[in-house]
């Protein structure tokens, strides 16, 4: 009782228990009958995502009325980036001449600091919204009335909230909105696990803690480039440029066409040097 009083929350509270658990049974202090008197809370219930779509994320995206949380919405899901860290990042930060994303420990939650690819969609959306916002330097994301501090948490969650409920994307389950905020950081762990890009680059892109195995992964750059390569076509959300679809139809139309013009060619020579031939197939 007292442990809630202080606020703590009830996962937190069975995490507590669970370690004096273990740390009385490795000393072989009897603990059951005492275990048997507390009073644990119920268990929280348990949060239902819902994953966005890539059609989605085009649609927020497309139809915020607010630039900074249209650019929000795709920052976060082009890098994997807790909402804190991503309301935190300055102008500095971004390295758009070499595509990188410095993440500093001041910043990431561990206070480990890291670096994110900065994918080809999201630099030009970024240049053109620091452009037509006017920042220079700084907050990449900024409050409404004082640029020289980050936008507020309970704005943008009003903001993002009445996005949902206006394209009809606010399902709800008994704690809250299923296709909250954190869903764009999975939905980009999704994307890249289903690419196959190796999940150390994708643990380290996203700052979580790899353990032993993070410091005897030394990738090359060229296998870094490569991973980078998938998480290009990966996290793309409106289309990639090097493949337009009008440009695709073209050449599938125009090879459809020489591949017809051939059929009809081998047809009337065939009809020419072995009439009865086409009769027998039925081609005549």
């Amino acid at each position: 009782g007292r442990l809630e009083s202080e606020g703590l929350k009830p996962k937190t509270i069975h995490h507590y228990l669970n370690v004096l658990t273990s740390f009385l049974r490795f000393y072989d202090v009897p603990y059951q009958n005492a275990l048997k008197k507390a009073r644990k809370p119920k268990k929280a219930p348990v949060r239902v995502d819902r994953l966005p779509s890539v059609a989605d994320l085009q649609k927020m995206v497309l139809a915020s009325k607010s630039p900074r949380l249209s650019m929000l919405i795709q920052f976060l899901a082009q890098t994997g980036m807790r909402l804190s860290e991503a309301l935190n990042m300055k102008v500095e930060y971004i390295d758009f001449e070499n595509n990188v994303i410095n993440v500093p420990g001041a910043v990431a939650k561990n206070g480990k600091p890291r670096q994110v690819p900065l994918i080809s969609e999201l630099k030009t959306a970024l240049q053109n919204y620091l452009k037509k916002m006017g920042i220079e330097h700084g907050y990449i994301f900024p409050n409404e009335g004082d640029r020289e501090r980050p936008w507020l948490v309970e704005r943008v969650y009003d903001r993002y909230h009445a996005l949902l409920k206006r394209l009809g994307l606010d399902q709800r389950d008994s704690i809250g909105y299923q296709t909250h905020l954190h869903t764009l950081r999975k939905w980009f762990k999704t994307q890249l696990e289903m690419a196959n890009v190796n999940r150390l680059v994708i643990m380290s892109w996203m700052g979580h803690d790899a353990g032993v195995q993070a410091v005897y992964f030394m990738p090359s750059p060229n296998d870094l480039k490569k991973e980078i390569e998938k998480a290009e076509k990966a996290l793309t959300i409106f289309g990639a440029k090097s493949t337009p679809l009008d440009r695709l139809s073209e050449e599938k139309i125009k090879a459809l066409e020489e591949a017809v013009q051939f059929y009809e060619n081998l047809i009337d020579y065939l009809l020419k040097k072995n009439p009865r031939l086409l009769k027998t197939l039925g081609l005549e």
